[in-house]
């Protein structure tokens, strides 16, 4: 039992009856039970705990270790179309997206000898670019004045200031930061109240917050976009000439953003591998890891 259809199957079909007396025939189909951790985990047995493990386990086992075995080198695909935004996307095995429930797994990957991993982080690059395509006068000011992002929306959804929210506050990390990065992505009301595990009725005032009074000229940029979408049927990303044509109302903004930043960071690598040609540098580009949550 590993696939959430088969954990859907299961606690309609036996652990729904067992536990609680409700006859299958009442509930709704195995395909809309929700099988996420925090669902499982909220019954409080046993049974979904090692259930997860399990779950962990295998993934691990079948996604990693099975296909490092005997290999002195990991070598992976790139996908320059793998993805909706153009962004490069990681295959056989996906390196980009090590889920935090797996981190023991990041402790295999090691440099060849006489050599070091670097890892440049292009911070908050998607949010900037936010800033620089909607104009919007908050967000241009956070970064103006090198605020932090995530503590200045903490300080607007519970008052006080930034510095009242630094880095390792619960309100600001465990909060303003994945509702940030969510409702960037397109998440509506009820999708921010599971992801924060928060009321309905909070997760409704962070989303006015973000969209109504915080971000406000950021809102009409994503309004103005879903008017060219619904115009045009695409939408036209910068830096590069591309037009993505599947794109959906609800991640619109998320698409161009994160779309225009892909084309950006294609740029600056092979800038970076033209630098390290030119002053014959020995080192080399591994990996581009997505700058977003997806999301977040």
């Amino acid at each position: 039992v590993r696939s959430p259809k088969q954990i859907g199957e299961f606690l309609k079909n036996n652990y729904y009856q067992l536990h609680y007396n409700i006859p299958k025939d009442t509930l709704i189909s195995e395909a809309s039970i929700k099988t996420d951790r925090k669902t499982l985990l909220s019954y409080n047995d046993d049974l979904f705990v090692k259930l997860l493990d399990y779950r962990k386990a295998h993934k691990a086992l079948n996604t990693y270790i099975k296909n490092f075995e005997g290999k002195d080198f990991i070598r992976y695909s790139l996908k320059i179309h793998g993805t909706r935004t153009g962004r490069l996307s990681s295959a056989n095995p996906n390196l980009q997206n090590i889920p935090n429930r797996l981190e023991d797994i990041k402790k295999i990957f090691k440099a060849r000898d006489n050599y070091i991993l670097v890892s440049i982080d292009y911070q908050k690059m998607e949010m900037v670019d936010a800033a620089r395509l909607s104009k919007d006068p908050e967000l241009l000011k956070t970064f103006e004045q090198n605020v932090d992002l995530y503590s200045d929306f903490a300080a607007s959804l519970y008052g006080g200031t930034p510095d009242d929210y630094v880095k390792g506050n619960p309100k600001r990390d465990s909060i303003a930061k994945p509702a940030i990065l969510g409702l960037m992505y397109g998440m509506g009301v009820d999708s921010l109240a599971g992801h924060l595990n928060v009321s309905s009725e909070e997760a409704l005032q962070i989303y006015k917050t973000f969209w109504n009074v915080k971000y406000t000229e950021l809102f009409y940029y994503k309004n103005r976009l879903r008017h060219e979408l619904d115009s045009t049927n695409q939408i036209v990303l910068d830096w590069i000439p591309r037009i993505c044509k599947d794109c959906m109302a609800h991640t619109i903004l998320n698409t161009k953003i994160q779309g225009s930043c892909a084309q950006l960071i294609f740029l600056k690598m092979i800038a970076i591998d033209e630098y390290l040609t030119k002053n014959n540098l020995d080192a080399f580009l591994l990996l581009q890891v997505p700058v977003s949550y997806t999301h977040l």
